[in-house]
């Protein structure tokens, strides 16, 4: 069997390189924290985003329905004031 050769390394060296990679693994992680912050960030806007995309089809549903009422409601209008003036009976108001 082969010995292997250990490196000689000071014992500075050694707590320099100990506290380089403490420091690279604390930075590593408070930079995973802020990407994992800024995705929940993200994933709330995008629910609200979609929140206000149901609500304004909803709104624009809701006005098409209106709209058609309305029109409905114009020809019922025309309808009735025809049948009044047909059987004699003035709707106009007088001054």
């Amino acid at each position: 069997m082969r010995k292997i050769k250990i490196p000689f390394v000071s014992r500075r060296k050694y707590e320099n390189a100990k506290r380089n990679l403490k420091q690279m693994a604390e930075a590593r992680q408070q930079l995973e924290n802020a990407y994992v912050e800024k995705q929940k960030k993200y994933l709330v806007a995008c629910e609200n985003f979609k929140a206000l995309q149901d609500t304004n089809r909803e709104i624009g549903n809701r006005m098409e329905f209106m709209a058609y009422e309305i029109d409905d409601l114009k020809k019922e209008s025309k309808r009735l004031k025809t049948l009044l003036t047909k059987n004699g009976i003035s709707y106009k108001k007088e001054k």
